[in-house]
């Protein structure tokens, strides 16, 4: 007799487990990534035994939605990385900028000796 719960014969293939490759599969994925991915393995590996092309476009749902999902991310991140790299180098210009002026400001500001001023506190 088949155990539908716990060893279902259309998510065994052999003598592996559709559950066991998902596990496989998704090791170091998280989120909805590791769901979306795990559900594509799992309707490609029972469309033959289950519900045919039904769980075909299934899988392809997720295979979509994950692709998105990911460039998506790379886009943002994409983004970010430039973002950053110009918040950086604004960063680098103001500083390089400051020390310019600084050092002009030095030049400008020539200090003189003058022996007839007097310092306060000690006429």
């Amino acid at each position: 007799m088949t155990d539908n719960v716990n060893k279902p014969e259309h998510y065994t293939q052999g003598d592996v487990e559709c559950i066991d490759a998902i596990e496989s599969a998704t090791t170091g994925l998280t989120g909805i990534v590791a769901v979306c991915i795990a559900n594509i393995i799992k309707y490609v590996w029972r469309f033959g035994r289950k519900n045919g092309i039904e769980d075909l476009d299934k899988a392809d749902y997720y295979l979509q939605r994950v692709r998105t999902l990911l460039r998506k991310e790379e886009t943002k991140s994409t983004a970010f990385e430039g973002l950053q790299e110009e918040l950086q180098q604004q960063e680098k210009d103001r500083y390089f900028k400051m020390c310019i002026d600084s050092e002009e400001d030095k030049k400008d500001s020539k200090v003189t000796y003058n022996p007839t001023r007097r310092l306060k506190g000690l006429s």
